[in-house]
């Protein structure tokens, strides 16, 4: 089971310029007691990234990003997963700065699940999702 500390390795791996995000609004990600927040370390500094890369054309590494996406909801710890999706996943569902038709075709079947599920709860449909195209 991949854990939380190699899950920010392989992000940072998979998706350059993610590692200078974090280092950019580290603070932001400790709690009051010195903990680290996870779920914030992941989700807005990823998403943001993501949006700011697809808005300037840039779709370099997002292929390695959604497959390691996908790689760690299906090997992660359940913390991982949670983190993935209901931090990182949940954030590009989310956030207005980019459609879901530029993001949502990239994700492999379990986050595209997650995504779908998530829609139903909040009764939407994120535009792009593999599963809508049937």
């Amino acid at each position: 089971m991949i854990d939380k500390e190699d899950t920010i390795k392989r992000l940072v791996k998979a998706y350059p310029g993610y590692r200078e995000q974090l280092e950019k609004t580290m603070g932001s990600y400790l709690g009051l007691d010195g903990e680290i927040l996870w779920i914030f370390l992941i989700s807005n500094p990823l998403s943001d990234l993501v949006c700011i890369n697809f808005e300037n054309g840039n779709y370099e590494n997002s292929d390695a990003l959604f497959l390691e996406v996908e790689a760690l909801i299906d090997q992660g710890t359940q913390e991982v997963k949670d983190i993935i999706c209901t931090g990182f996943l949940e954030s590009l569902q989310n956030q207005t700065k980019l459609a879901g038709k530029y993001w949502a075709p990239l994700l492999g079947k379990q986050a595209t699940e997650f995504c779908q599920a998530m829609d139903e709860f909040y009764g939407v449909k994120t535009e792009g999702l593999p599963c809508y195209n049937a």
